[in-house]
């Protein structure tokens, strides 16, 4: 009886020996297949922490997402919604801090001048026309006055896709004559009437004709511009803006030759009287 439980007991070491050289290497992650990881024997952290840990639920840390910037660099989570990054996808952002700095020209990128009257093509001042009296004519030797329409006004737009109004000021008009001579002036002038003087009277925008013929009286309107926007007040474009206003033809003639509006009789003093 004591040898056969002594046989026993060999045979049991031997078999349990036995299965211990026969038991299979562990698989590594790259040989791991479905039935090796149902059966729990592979390999983890084998390959620096880029391996999966069968059975957990979540993967090694690796490079990261996107966080949701515009160019797409940087860390955060995989569905991207991190901050929004420079600005929003169309640049209305950067416009709204880049139009104000150029407005003042204090942009600190280069070629971020400021507003010039080139940048204001698309806006113009209200239309200018030059009114004269006597109307049509004039008289050799004596004044004839001229005066136009010019005020400050406005135009309204749209500059870099945003809204600006703009605001035109005469400051100087440019005057020539007909008959080869010029002036500037620093006011548009106005009627004998507004200004309470008799007709014929010289103004600092009347012009005397020493020849008889007909003469085209033009007129230029040189501007100051200033443009504001939402939050702004009026700023200062660089240059004017000069625009030319409708003229006006007349003939010169004599005296005599002239029909004035009262009868010398009853004028004494008047024209060719």
């Amino acid at each position: 009886m004591g040898r056969r439980l002594n046989l026993l007991i060999f045979a049991i070491i031997g078999f349990v020996l036995t299965m211990s050289v026969l038991a299979p290497e562990p698989a590594f992650a790259d040989d791991c297949g479905p039935i090796d990881a149902e059966s729990g024997i592979c390999a983890n952290d084998i390959n620096g922490g880029d391996s999966v840990d069968v059975g957990a639920d979540k993967t090694n840390p690796g490079d990261g997402g996107s966080d949701g910037r515009n160019n797409g660099g940087g860390g955060g989570d995989n569905s991207g919604g991190g901050d929004s990054g420079d600005g929003d996808a169309d640049g209305k952002e950067e416009a709204h801090v880049e139009f104000p700095c150029r407005f003042v020209g204090t942009c600190p990128d280069e070629g971020s001048d400021p507003i010039t009257i080139h940048d204001l093509a698309s806006f113009t001042p209200a239309p200018t026309h030059v009114t004269m009296e006597p109307d049509g004519w004039m008289i050799v030797g004596l004044p004839a006055n001229f005066y136009a329409d010019a005020d400050v006004n406005t135009d309204s737009g749209k500059l870099f896709e945003f809204p600006i109004t703009v605001r035109f000021t005469p400051s100087s008009y440019s005057w020539s004559w007909g008959d080869g001579s010029t002036a500037s002036t620093g006011t548009g002038g106005s009627s004998w009437k507004s200004l309470g003087v008799e007709e014929f009277t010289a103004t600092s925008t009347s012009h005397t004709y020493a020849e008889k013929g007909t003469y085209t009286v033009s007129l230029t309107v040189n501007y100051s511009v200033q443009i504001k926007t939402s939050g702004t007040g009026w700023l200062d474009v660089d240059g004017t803006l000069t625009k030319a206003a409708s003229g006006v033809t007349a003939i010169a003639t004599t005296a005599n030759s002239v029909i004035v509006d009262k009868e010398c009789n009853r004028n004494p003093t008047g024209p060719g009287c």
